[in-house]
């Protein structure tokens, strides 16, 4: 079996609560308003932005992560 090398550098996913017993809803919201996550346990957002994203990218995906979660 043969190991891959390990390659230095920043890790872009990251697991975030979701702030409700079910990620899965959040989750949908999200896709509906056009950002791509997934569940990462029972309570557990992932996000896995591409390495090259911009600041301006970041804050819209914030921005509607913050109304998937307002309802």
């Amino acid at each position: 079996l043969t190991r891959l090398p390990r390659v230095p550098g920043q890790v872009t996913f990251s697991g975030v609560p979701a702030g409700r017993p079910e990620a899965g809803p959040v989750v949908t919201r999200c896709r509906e308003l056009g950002l791509l996550l997934n569940v990462a346990g029972p309570m557990t957002v992932r996000f896995a932005p591409p390495l090259l994203v911009t600041d301006a990218q970041l804050d819209e995906g914030l921005s509607i992560l913050e109304r998937a979660l307002a309802g």
